[in-house]
């Protein structure tokens, strides 16, 4: 390609990038679905408020938990600038508030890591194949499906492979230089390599890239023995050692939690884990497979090979991260996400666009080239392009956990008992997902399994909501979980299911898949909307609202907009007591109908039961009334209102009918 044109074309790639990565950003909000979100910007809203910046947390190093709360402070310092802000505490005011924008800008932080990392890429691949071979990688990694949906979450994956790929741009300069190759070099590579690794530790392996430029270098320019020769490789070490730290500086200050954190996180790594039914070797070719696209796989095991036979150094270096990164896993760890694939795009999007150009190259004349290559790549771009639209235009669809919050403040009668297992009513910090947060009595176990059904029943509870992506886990493993497996059947087999809340349009059960419990990644083109199958069982009798009207003392004739009161004795011949006080009351109100039926728009009065009124109960009330402001012949209906809830005649419960002349 032209180089007058190769800056349109990375323009057009970085667009199409960003796109991608923005769409659908705000996914979930204001709730929280993506457990690890809560590890980085509610770490630095603590540490902004608690003015302490030990992250207390080692799991996972702190360095994008230090860039979100430079962003917090910068906020804080500008609206106390303009006199809108006071202190730190009122920025986690406003974040408890409205947390919308406050995830936004952190997830934002991750789509422009994101969309860089298609820039460092493309600067890599000039670097070492020129500008064809570069805009290709480029393209390849901002359509790469996996990179795509993981940009869309405020975590570290996607930052950590930014870094990465920076410190190989600098490697790669290393190993492309001659003998007089500036030290800044090597210490640029070691810089970032340090803060990649304070962003996510299993980058850390990107420490083999530079030992394998380094000796590539030596190879062309000699000096093996000079020991002089290798201080720019030991003083990238120590660059790196000290980034880390920097970017890091708990891990020695706080150096026993750092450690048990680290070790933790190895154990973790390593334990035995049968939430998936795959080996490691299948799940990583899956993760791959569907993360990149199996064309983009079948060229970069081409462009590879080619690669080794043009320039075998260049294959060696491009492929020592990739190889040392699976050995690790496939040999030292019996886990493996989807998003631990992140660091390997950037390297198999680069050996795929090589592969696309040489093919090329090889099988076409010249002025067919472009067009062969063109067509390569539309094949590889194909699958993951259709899985990031879909993906995201999912992100924008309802989540079935969000239905199921709407559907029980709609359905449930408050002070119903309820018990809800994970990725059901809650959200990762315990946030419910109904909007109105009505008062009920809520167990959240992370299994309804915890307890035999049993004790549901015992404990009068009214309600059980199960989710796939809680007992769709055990089918995984069926000998070890037969238990299990036989609790939730007999909870289908005792309880009536009374509602589903499914993601296929056809209300299919999909299987549990493990990466798909944050937004789907295997089941994408299945579905019509993200989260788990949820079913909630009814326990009690159905809630019955009946109610008896007894006597209602309303004058036949008012003047027009007097407001007046009557005494209304009512019964309650339902199965569900009445409040009088607290945040949902039961209350008696009313509407004005005129001749035709149609309700007349006036100030309704709700008027207090004077106490609670239990099943099978009667009680008399002092209802306030206002009449209409125009005179004529109206129907005033009385009804029952359960504040908050719902008018009881759209549960089935009777109203009452007067006939009044308004003068």
């Amino acid at each position: 390609m032209k180089r007058d044109l190769q800056l349109p074309a990375l323009l057009g790639i970085l667009a199409l990038a960003f796109g991608l990565r923005a769409w659908g950003l705000g996914w979930g909000m204001p709730y929280a679905f993506h457990a690890d979100e809560d590890n980085y910007l509610p770490g630095a809203m603590r540490m902004l408020t608690r003015g302490d910046l030990n992250p207390h947390y080692f799991a996972n190093p702190p360095l994008l938990t230090y860039a979100m709360l430079a962003g917090l402070a910068a906020y804080l310092r500008l609206g106390q600038m303009m006199g809108a802000l006071q202190s730190a505490r009122d920025v986690s005011h406003l974040m408890l508030v409205n947390p919308i924008p406050f995830y936004l800008g952190a997830r934002m932080i991750v789509a422009l890591t994101g969309t860089a990392s298609v820039l460092s890429t493309f600067l890599i691949g000039r670097r070492l194949n020129g500008g064809r071979v570069a805009l290709a990688g480029a393209l390849l990694l901002a359509v790469a499906f996996l990179h795509v949906r993981d940009s869309h979450y405020a975590v570290n994956d996607v930052p950590a492979t930014f870094l990465l790929t920076i410190s190989f741009y600098f490697v790669v300069m290393v190993a492309t230089g001659g003998p007089e190759t500036p030290w800044r070099h090597y210490l640029f590579g070691g810089l970032f390599l340090g803060l990649a690794v304070a962003t996510k530790y299993n980058v850390g392996l990107g420490v083999v890239p530079l030992l394998t430029a380094h000796l590539v270098r030596l190879r062309k320019v000699g000096g093996w023995m000079d020991p002089k020769a290798h201080l720019p490789l030991a003083a990238a070490g120590l660059v790196s050692l000290l980034s880390f730290v920097a970017a890091n500086p708990y891990s020695v200050l706080d150096y026993g939690a750092f450690t048990s954190g680290f070790a933790g996180q190895l154990r973790w790594a390593s334990d035995p884990f049968d939430t998936s039914d795959t080996s490691v070797a299948a799940t990583i070719l899956r993760a791959l497979s569907v993360g990149m696209g199996g064309a983009v796989l079948v060229f970069s095991v081409a462009g590879i090979v080619l690669m080794g036979r043009r320039r075998p150094w260049e294959a060696v270096l491009v492929g020592s991260f990739p190889v040392a990164y699976l050995a690790f896993f496939l040999l030292g760890s019996s886990l493996f996400y989807a998003r631990f694939a992140m660091p390997l795009l950037p390297f198999f999007a680069l050996t795929a666009g090589y592969g696309a150009v040489e093919l090329g190259e090889r099988l076409a004349r010249e002025r067919w080239r472009a067009g062969v290559t063109a067509l390569a790549l539309a094949l590889m771009i194909a699958q993951p392009f259709a899985l990031d639209v879909k993906h995201d235009y999912l992100l924008r669809q309802e989540d079935t956990r969000l239905q199921l919050g709407r559907w029980v403040e709609e359905n449930v009668p408050p002070g119903s008992k309820i018990a809800a297992e994970g990725y059901t009513f809650v959200d990762s910090q315990g946030q419910r997902t109904g909007p109105k947060k009505l008062d009920y009595s809520l167990e959240l176990p992370s299994s309804l399994r915890s307890r035999p059904l049993d004790f549901y029943v015992r404990e009068g509870f009214d309600y059980l909501i199960s989710s796939s992506y809680v007992y769709g886990r055990y089918p995984l493993d069926p000998s070890a979980h037969k238990a299990a497996i036989e609790y939730y059947r007999e909870l289908e087999r005792r309880f009536p299911l009374v509602a589903e809340f499914s993601p296929t349009p056809d209300g299919r059960e999909l299987p549990f898949l493990m990466d798909d419990e944050i937004t789907p990644i295997w089941t994408v083109m299945e579905r019509q909307r993200p989260g788990p199958t949820i079913k909630v069982y009814r326990l009690a009798d159905p809630p019955d609202y009946s109610v008896r009207w007894l006597t209602a003392l309303v004058p036949q004739e008012i003047s027009a907009g007097q407001q007046l009161s009557v005494p209304v004795s009512l019964a309650n011949e339902g199965n569900l007591e009445w409040p009088a006080e607290g945040y949902t009351p039961v209350r008696i109100g009313y509407r004005w109908l005129d001749g035709s039926g149609q309700e007349v728009v006036s100030r309704e009065l709700h008027s207090p039961l004077p106490r609670d009124v239990k099943p099978g109960e009667q009680v008399t009330a002092e209802v306030s009334l206002l009449a209409p402001t125009t005179p004529g012949v109206y129907t005033l209906r009385l009804d029952l209102v359960w504040e908050n809830f719902s008018w009881l005649s759209r549960k089935g419960a009777a109203t009452r009918d007067i006939q009044v002349l308004v003068r």
